[in-house]
């Protein structure tokens, strides 16, 4: 949250929130002045999403239904957009990308974490294992006019995911 500059009161998307892990912190973090916009395609992932907001009084959470398309956000009104391990899941990346640009402000920001892999397959390859080497999410980036802002440090996580390296891209319109 902090290399996307997310504080209270900021206007933030988590991008194929699933459950809400990353949409729970992220409220908490806007506080009650800011707005999370949870999105995703999944109709369980949506329930869940709903019921966190409804558990833990998260009333500055918007559960939003995207699609394959389009996440559904309001134009130029959001600070930062984030998106963990769901842009391999994506299949219009262009569309994708495109619709998230339009819902940044000028000064807004995209941080993508997706597991990595060795490059050389094709992308279809990659997808269908859930993950997707950074080389594609730079290019689909740049054609789509984001310009790389920052390369953060590898994630490296313990227990039943050690030995995986996850990337951490953060751009700007």
């Amino acid at each position: 949250m902090d290399a996307l500059g997310v504080k209270a009161g900021s206007r933030v998307a988590d991008v194929g929130a699933g459950e809400g892990y990353f949409t729970e912190r992220l409220a908490k973090r806007v506080g009650t002045t800011g707005k999370v916009f949870a999105v995703d395609v999944d109709e369980e992932a949506l329930r869940s999403l709903r019921e966190l907001k409804q558990r833990e009084h998260l009333g500055q959470v918007e559960v939003v239904e995207g699609s394959e398309e389009n996440p559904n956000l309001p134009a130029g009104s959001l600070d930062a957009v984030l998106v963990v391990n769901a842009y391999h899941e994506f299949r219009r990346h262009d569309d994708m990308l495109r619709a998230i640009a339009g819902a940044l402000r000028p000064s807004g920001v995209l941080g993508i974490i997706e597991k990595s892999d060795k490059p050389g397959e094709g992308r279809e390859s990659y997808e269908r294992r859930h993950r997707l080497p950074e080389q594609f999410l730079r290019e689909d980036l740049a054609h789509n006019g984001f310009t790389q802002v920052a390369k953060r440090p590898d994630l490296h996580p313990t227990g039943p995911r050690e030995g995986e390296v996850w990337y951490f891209v953060v751009a700007k319109k």
